[in-house]
């Protein structure tokens, strides 16, 4: 009997030794609080949130030591209130609310790393694992170790690697954001024996956070930020109970506070955790207010205000499509062919009366530089059809200069294979709203570095009475292009008899013989919305010694200038063409003809067209004229890794005096070596009949060689 009591009795003493006392971790979290001081909207409920509503309610709980507060990133922006002083008071009133710890957001690289820096040595722990500089020391704590009621607890703060794409990179150069994954399991390994549990602070988006906490069970909890949940009023799920046991919470924002009441024991050593509950705390006007916090942060507002109440302009009109005037503004401001802006980069509104600087600070949301950078036509167009198939709406563009429905860039057909020069911020050239591959595109900043609100407060200086097209007449709408080829080949030119008896024509001119040859091939042409403008200039000279004199075996000028109409094909053109020769034959006139033609063209394409037209020539050195037919098709292509063939034919058949029949064909083919440096090889062959000789004569020149080509465009 003895024996059986003290056997329950040491039984229940094992039992009890086992089995722990039961606490509770309460955890007050936020995330995305944008900087937002003062009470705001939420969807259609006004006077949310506020800094001296959040302090209130966690002023009273952070002394426990059974609590633990808590951010998910975005806090210090990008309203303008905080924006003002670059998250300074944000940070101090985040630090005696009682924060112990901020994961890193995008909006905290608003101000760029030297800011950052500096907001690291006040408020919360600010944790960054996969956060690097270049070439520099860490730049935030993996992690921070905290003890609540002797549970120890490793507290976590991961980024998402796509807030490379939307911070200003200029601001933050050498930024690393490394693969979470990868960097959580080495900071696991790392705390091994240090920690009962594991909090994870992640900043990234719902489909991100939920696979990356999907991968490691051991993690007790997720707290997450960036969830970019506004889409729908309370839309969004603020708690997620993954398969593998994890949790994962996060707010919608600002409006909110979250709780958490996590139960655990310990037993034998062990810790366990039981029941785990979240909930949304409503910041609404039910909630008091810290009043030495409203004090503050009533005192910043009042001082910002003060400092943004200088007018800068006014509008003599309301001008409503303000997205659509700032895209007109930085294209104008560069001389660019196009601007493009993303709606995420502002508040729209409408610009009327007085506007005042603060006006410009609510409605910039990001004051990103403006770059230029070129993109070619097939791009252009790419980046319409990804904006219009956003789902978000602040990832929609909005482009100057180029007209999406038409697809014409300045009343022109877009050339896919063209280079345009584009103006834009460096969130949508380095890689923002994934628009590009980061690091791609070349960048060259405006003179000055203007940004888009000093774009905006300029204009609104600069015209006052400000009306929509003040500004903007000149808007870039012409440009000039030159393409041009000088080479140094060796030439083989045929000519058979009958060439030699038609004196008068230039392009027959020359001397069946093998020689080294000059040959320029340049084109310049100005292109408007109502037409272009273009000339042509062909050259080629080259000699060989005959009877101790030299004898050109090549000499034939060419100019051509054209003016097509920019209209609904086939359009009308006009031009004038002249063919004559460097040098003359003794005794003999130089010769010379003059034609000028008018008729209609088409484009096929982007690389084919035709001309067809009646032309009036002079021949000054016979001394006639003549009226005909004529036709010209051209083919331009690229082949890819800078080679590029090109043909232009001229078909002339004259009605009288002299029934002239004459084909000019010029071929090319330019294969590319090094930067301008090409092989050049032309195939050229002319035709010419009239009824003075009555006999055709041919002429054929091979070219090949090496030289020197460019292709310019500007504005």
């Amino acid at each position: 009997m003895k024996f059986a009591l003290s056997t329950c009795l040491f039984l229940l003493h094992a039992l009890y030794s086992w089995a722990g006392e039961v606490h509770t971790l309460t955890i007050y979290h936020t995330n995305d609080l944008q900087g937002q001081l003062l009470p705001g909207a939420y969807f259609d409920e006004g006077n949310l949130g506020g800094f001296a509503r959040l302090s209130q309610v966690l002023k009273t709980v952070s002394g426990d030591s059974s609590t633990l507060v808590v951010d998910g990133g975005d806090a210090l922006g990008p309203d303008p209130l905080s924006r003002w002083d670059e998250g300074k008071l944000a940070r101090q009133l985040m630090q005696e609310a009682g924060y112990t710890a901020s994961v890193v957001g995008n909006h905290e690289f608003d101000f760029g790393l030297d800011t950052l820096k500096a907001r690291v040595s006040s408020g919360p722990v600010l944790l960054g694992a996969n956060i690097a500089v270049e070439g520099q020391a860490p730049l935030l704590p993996p992690y921070l170790l905290v003890e609540r009621q002797g549970l120890r607890l490793a507290v976590i703060g991961l980024t998402s690697p796509g807030v490379e794409r939307i911070i200003n990179s200029r601001r933050n150069r050498g930024l690393q954001i490394m693969e979470p994954r990868a960097v959580l399991r080495q900071v696991l390994d790392s705390l091994q024996g240090k920690a009962d549990a594991y909090l994870v602070l992640v900043h990234m988006d719902e489909a991100e956070a939920v696979q990356l906490a999907g991968e490691f069970p051991q993690i007790t909890l997720f707290i997450s930020g960036g969830f970019k949940q506004g889409v729908l009023k309370g839309g969004g799920t603020s708690e997620r109970r993954l398969a593998n046991g994890t949790k994962l919470f996060t707010t919608p924002g600002s409006a909110f506070l979250g709780r958490i009441r996590l139960n655990w024991e310990r037993r034998a050593g062990l810790v366990l955790f039981g029941d785990c509950r979240g909930e949304l705390i409503k910041l609404d006007s039910t909630v008091a207010e810290d009043p030495l916090v409203a004090v503050r942060v009533i005192s910043q507002a009042a001082q910002f205000a003060l400092a943004r109440s200088e007018v800068i302009g006014w509008a003599s009109e309301p001008i409503a499509d303000t997205p659509q005037l700032l895209a007109d503004l930085i294209r104008v401001r560069t001389r660019a062919e196009v601007g493009v802006i993303n709606l995420g980069t502002l508040r729209p509104q409408v610009l009327e009366a007085a506007i005042f600087e603060a006006d410009v600070d609510q409605w910039i949301r990001f004051d990103d530089a403006v770059v230029i950078t070129k993109i070619k036509g097939a791009e252009l167009r790419r980046l319409s059809s990804s904006s219009k198939s956003r789902v978000k709406e602040a990832q929609h563009l909005v482009f100057s200069g180029y007209d999406e429905a038409a697809d014409k860039v300045n009343g022109r057909p877009l050339n896919t294979e063209e280079w345009y020069q584009i103006a834009t911020t460096t969130y949508l050239a380095d890689g923002g709203d994934e628009y590009f591959p980061p690091g791609t595109l070349k960048m060259k900043e405006v003179q000055g570095k203007i940004t888009l609100r000093e774009t905006l407060s300029q204009h609104l200086q600069t015209h006052q009475g400000l009306r929509r097209r003040d500004g903007l007449e000149h808007l870039v709408g012409n440009s000039w292009k030159s393409r041009a080829k000088l080479s140094g080949s060796l030439a083989r030119t045929g000519i058979n008899q009958a060439a030699g008896s038609y004196q008068g024509v230039a392009f027959l001119g020359g001397k069946d013989a093998m020689t080294w040859n000059s040959l320029f091939d340049g084109q310049l042409s100005r292109e408007a919305a109502g037409g272009t403008f273009t000339t042509n200039l062909r050259s080629s000279f080259g000699q060989v010694q005959d009877a101790k004199r030299f004898r050109e075996a090549a000499d034939r000028l060419q100019v051509e200038s054209i003016y097509t109409w920019q209209k609904k094909q086939p359009a009308p053109f006009v031009s004038l063409d002249l063919n004559t020769v460097w040098t003359r034959t003794p005794n003999q006139p130089r010769p010379l003809s003059l034609r000028g033609s008018a008729g209609l063209h088409r484009s096929f394409g982007k690389q084919a067209k035709l001309r067809l037209g009646l032309g009036l020539e002079q021949d000054f050195a016979r001394n006639h004229r003549e009226v005909g037919l004529e036709l010209v098709p051209e083919y331009r292509r690229q082949l890819g890794k800078g080679n590029a063939l090109s043909t232009n034919m001229k078909f002339f058949a004259g009605a009288a005096p002299t029934r002239r029949l004459s084909i000019q064909s010029f071929n090319s083919l330019q294969i590319h070596l090094v930067g301008n440096i090409y092989t050049t090889i032309d195939a050229n062959l002319f035709v010419h009949r009239d009824n003075q000789v009555d006999r055709l004569a041919l002429k054929s020149e091979l070219q090949v060689g090496m030289g020197y080509a460019w292709d310019k465009k500007w504005f």
